[in-house]
């Protein structure tokens, strides 16, 4: 083989070996962008779903204690002790 063609064969060779470790970093961050947004998304899920129990747990208290308990301005926290 050619000493040009040998050394044309290297740096193509290089570059290309360049050119794979940036596609392999590039693919890393993509996944650990993906991983960091899948997981602020769980979390907001969960947020609205426990506030979604929340908020329905004292709709179900105020339905019970009745709405002239809370009309007088008992808190839904101190009549919760007679809701068994």
């Amino acid at each position: 083989m050619d000493p040009d063609d040998w050394a044309s064969l290297m740096r193509t060779h290089v570059f290309n070996k360049g050119l794979s470790e940036m596609r392999y970093w590039r693919e890393c961050e993509r996944e650990e962008e993906f991983k960091r947004r899948e997981e602020a998304e769980r979390k907001a899920k969960e947020e609205r779903e426990t506030d979604r129990e929340r908020k329905h747990e004292r709709a179900r208290r105020a339905y019970v204690v009745g709405p002239k308990a809370v009309r007088k301005g008992s808190t839904l926290s101190a009549l919760s002790r007679y809701i068994v």
